[in-house]
């Protein structure tokens, strides 16, 4: 709407119900936080699942977090969300 605003875009372009896969925030400070291993949108708190086996994923939380992501996948006939996290830093090594 922006860009049609500033004339940069002919139309403006939405989403179809059933479209939206993925929210994204600008930075993790606002909107969508992931803080202490829980998602944290508004008022919504949810607790994310990370397995203690996994040190992969245990040395990568260790980073700095710059922003993070909500995604939509159908598997197997029903909807699963995952938030998938953009870190600082290099990535640890296996």
């Amino acid at each position: 709407f922006e860009k049609y605003m500033f004339l940069e875009s002919k139309r403006v372009y939405f989403k179809k119900y059933g479209e939206l896969n993925s929210l994204e925030g600008k930075s993790n400070g606002t909107g969508i936080k992931f803080q202490d291993d829980k998602l944290v949108w508004n008022k919504l708190e949810i607790s994310a699942i990370i397995k203690k086996s996994d040190e992969y994923a245990q040395m990568a939380l260790e980073n700095k977090i710059k922003y993070c992501r909500i995604l939509r996948r159908f598997i197997r006939g029903k909807y699963k969300y995952y938030i998938q996290l953009v870190l600082e830093g290099m990535p640890p090594i296996k």
